[in-house]
């Protein structure tokens, strides 16, 4: 195993990921590129064309989601895992954004964490580790959240 794509998003237990990130491995010191999807500018700007206020939200919140990468990347490398952070644009769909940066990455293997999204949400469009599971050309692996 040479490259790994760990996929985050922030409402998940992330010390899960990490530690099981970490067990797996073991020995070997693969590339760990910790991936989040993010909705870019131009999505926004769809919605509110030119409207000032609404991009200057949009900007403090991409920071925010930047400062959040980075700082599972340090725990990351802490924990003594050779991770790199990185911010894709949600072309289609979140997996799908995910599966096409994994395999820029030549990714073996791709770890996310469950989300449980509410039933509507499932039915109208599914969930992304599912669709990770489905469509991805690299096994996945989905850690479960803890209930609180």
């Amino acid at each position: 195993m040479k490259n790994m794509v760990v996929a985050v998003e922030f409402d998940e237990d992330l010390d899960d990921i990490i530690y099981f990130t970490k067990d797996l491995i073991g020995n070997r010191n693969p590339d760990v590129h910790v991936v989040h999807a993010f909705r870019s500018h131009t999505a926004v700007a769809d919605y509110a064309p030119y409207l000032i206020d609404a991009m200057a939200k949009y900007e403090e919140h991409f920071k925010r989601e930047i400062e959040a990468v980075r700082k599972i990347v340090q725990k990351m490398t802490a924990a003594g895992l050779n991770a790199h952070g990185f911010m894709k644009p949600i072309d289609k769909n979140i997996a799908d954004s995910i599966i096409e940066f994994a395999k820029g990455k030549e990714a073996d293997l791709i770890i996310a964490g469950s989300h449980h999204p509410n039933r509507v949400e499932r039915l109208v469009i599914g969930s992304v580790a599912g669709k990770l599971v489905q469509n991805s050309p690299v096994p996945v692996v989905v850690v479960p959240r803890k209930e609180k």
